[in-house]
């Protein structure tokens, strides 16, 4: 087993002006929230924070993968998925690295040497047994994914293997040994880093090096442990539920969240849980999750704010709420707050437009056909649900909002808020996130610094989420070296500049909403905070028909060397414009150079970010004589951002001597 690298603590020079940090996250929330333009929602506690001093939102922050596991990935190492290589729920960012050949055998069989059972990770975990043993040349993983052979030597030459097989060579440990986190290099700076709840993905996923194997590891392992601090003795609280602690072994992440502070099941219809607006329940009712999540960053605030005044030592708290990702299971007393059923707004346009290529859209357990509405009652159900846990989590981050304030430490405090991707509820047919369309991927995102003056109010830049840990860096004063190798570029300026609340102030629109002109600026040379690119695999189970490509098409729980498509969608100011591409598994990268199976061109002129059901991605514009202009100048531009060539570091094949 690859060995734990144990973190040099370094000292902030100045402990007296070193900012604490909260990070807060939720999950699978979209910007419908005040104060995104959303005025039907109920969300006091978020509106208050862009609208104190030193606060401010941006109206175009997005995603770079529409999906929790690599999302969190992304954002948390500041990096693209083509170089997290993460796309999945397989991989994740603590395994070796080792070039994949899919269908490809290149061990010397009679060198075998351990035969070993796979119960997630697929071929990283491979990789990663191999890397992480000398004797090792060469791994493969059998059909199934459920068994990985080590070879002591590398054959000759390769052979074939059956399809649904994967091989390689010994690979590096480098990334993942490497690899420095977002709240890693808050600790690696002298900060005392804690968390609660979700932050890095909390199911499925690959197995890490011991100790951090075990039930519920999630990707990575346990929170991943080099990312937070060594624990206090002050942080040991109890779990008054299950009468465990509340931090994973030897660091202060929560152990095991899916135990701690689980998501219980409910039906669409029965997801409203009688309760006060506290969220009290008497058993046997079980508690809900982000009560426990609330209660546990509580507690840890609390803690860190005491070892803070004894010993100077400034703290990043991050806590991961879990609402409103389904199932919608929340406090009843917040349905009163938002219309009834009959009376909720349901989503204009209900099923894809024929001008979509059906690859776009993404088949789930509510999203059963792109050219079926769901029942009305069903949808409006679903939609006040959704509302209601995401004021349910609104009303958990005002408690801890009240008790920053309450310890006299928001001043000196900088918070950060977001979610991991956007949600449909039921545009183009689309329910859930995996998607490159505006309402998968545009998320909420709050930043306040109080000691940056009285002002607040509106960013309007497109941003990314890989944007974040060198945004959170600068503002607290912490240096991210060049070795990281970061692709997003830190928001502080605009976060210090001169912003303004109105919604006026984004641009001049001179055009209509849902129309276009073909006479566009030059966008050969993007500029910061110009764009966002994202990302999203597709793998139809009937690849003989395309016009079937929307049905069965999820790469969840494929490896990543066997994805057949990539969507890869530019969002620029007033355009979205999205390729879906065949995919070199070989090389983990879209084929640039080839004919995109499916083209996506959307206007976005005129829209102002405050709703969904807009005519702005409805009726796609690609191949429409009046739009040639702007769709080659984006593909062009497309071309540019995507990196050519093969996506492996030049370090993920080792031939052993």
């Amino acid at each position: 087993h690859y060995p734990l690298r144990r973190q040099r603590q370094m000292c902030i020079r100045d402990r007296s002006n070193a900012k604490n940090v909260l990070y807060i996250l939720a999950d699978d929330m979209r910007p419908d929230a005040v104060p995104f333009g959303a005025s039907f929602m109920h969300t006091p506690h978020l509106r208050n924070l862009a609208s104190s001093p030193g606060g401010v939102y941006f109206s175009g922050a997005y995603c770079n993968i529409a999906v929790c596991s690599p999302s969190r990935m992304s954002f948390l190492t500041g990096k693209y998925p083509h170089h997290t290589l993460t796309w999945n729920f397989i991989n994740h960012i603590r395994q070796a690295t080792c070039r994949e050949y899919p269908h490809t055998h290149l061990g010397e069989t009679s060198s075998a040497f351990r035969s070993i059972p796979i119960h997630n990770g697929g071929a990283g975990q491979c990789c990663s047994w191999c890397s992480a043993d000398s004797k090792c040349a060469a791994w493969f993983l059998h059909v199934g994914g459920d068994n990985c052979t080590l070879y002591e030597k590398a054959a000759k030459t390769p052979t074939e293997a059956p399809v649904g097989s994967i091989g390689g060579l010994r690979g590096s440990t480098d990334m993942q040994q490497n690899l420095v986190t977002l709240p890693q290099h808050f600790t690696k700076n002298g900060y005392y880093t804690l968390s609660t709840g979700k932050i890095f993905h909390t199911e499925e996923g690959g197995s890490g090096p011991e100790p951090w194997d075990g039930e519920g590891t999630g990707m990575p392992p346990l929170q991943d442990p080099p990312s937070w601090s060594q624990v206090k003795p002050s942080i040991l609280v109890k779990s008054e539920q299950l009468n465990a602690q509340a931090v994973a072994p030897g660091n202060s992440s929560m152990y095991n969240v899916n135990s701690m502070a689980p998501m219980r099941p409910c039906n669409w219809d029965s997801c409203s849980i009688p309760s006060n607006l506290e969220g009290d329940v008497e058993p046997p009712v079980f508690r809900f999750c982000d009560r426990i999540i609330g209660d546990d960053a509580l507690l840890k605030l609390d803690a860190a704010a005491t070892n803070y005044r004894a010993s100077g030592q400034p703290f990043l708290l991050g806590i991961g709420f879990r609402k409103p990702h389904l199932p919608f299971r929340h406090p009843s007393a917040y349905d009163s707050l938002y219309p009834d059923i009959k009376n909720i707004q349901l989503a204009k346009y209900k099923v894809l437009n024929e001008s979509v290529p059906v690859i776009a859209f993404h088949q789930t357990d509510l999203a059963e056909n792109p050219f079926t509405p769901m029942d009305d009652t069903k949808a409006a159900t679903l939609r006040r649900n959704y509302y209601s846990a995401i004021s349910w989590v609104d009303y958990n981050i005002g408690r801890v909002l009240s008790e920053l304030d309450t310890l006299g430490l928001t001043n000196d405090t900088l918070v950060v808020f977001h979610t991991d991707h956007g949600w449909s509820l039921g545009e183009h047919g689309q329910w859930e996130k995996f998607t490159n369309w505006e309402h998968g991927t545009r998320v909420p995102l709050i930043v306040r610094a109080p000691w940056l003056g009285s002002r607040s109010g509106k960013v309007p830049n497109i941003v990314e989420l890989i944007d974040i840990f060198p945004t959170m860096a600068e503002l607290a004063g912490i240096t991210v070296p060049q070795s990281y190798k970061l692709d997003g570029s830190s928001l502080a300026s605009l976060v210090t500049s001169t912003v303004s609340s109105s919604a006026d102030s984004d641009r001049k629109i001179t055009q209509n909403a849902g129309q276009a002109s073909s006479d566009i600026p030059n966008l050969e040379y993007p500029t910061l905070n110009s764009y966002s690119l994202t990302v999203y695999p597709r793998c139809p189970l009937d690849m003989s028909d395309p016009s079937r490509y929307w049905a069965q098409n999820t790469c969840l729980m494929k490896e990543r060397s066997s994805f057949p498509f990539i969507g890869v969608s530019l969002r620029v100011p007033d355009w979205r414009y999205t390729e879906w591409l065949k995919w070199n598994g070989t090389a983990l990268s879209p084929h640039l150079d080839s004919e995109p199976i499916g083209v996506e061109l959307y206007s976005h002129a005129g829209d102002d970010g405050t709703s969904f059901d807009g005519p702005y991605e409805q009726f796609n514009l690609a191949g429409l004589s009046e739009y040639e202009k702007i769709q080659n100048q984006l593909a062009a531009m497309l071309r540019t951002v995507y990196p050519k060539g093969s996506a492996w570091p030049s370090n993920s094949e080792i031939t052993k001597k």
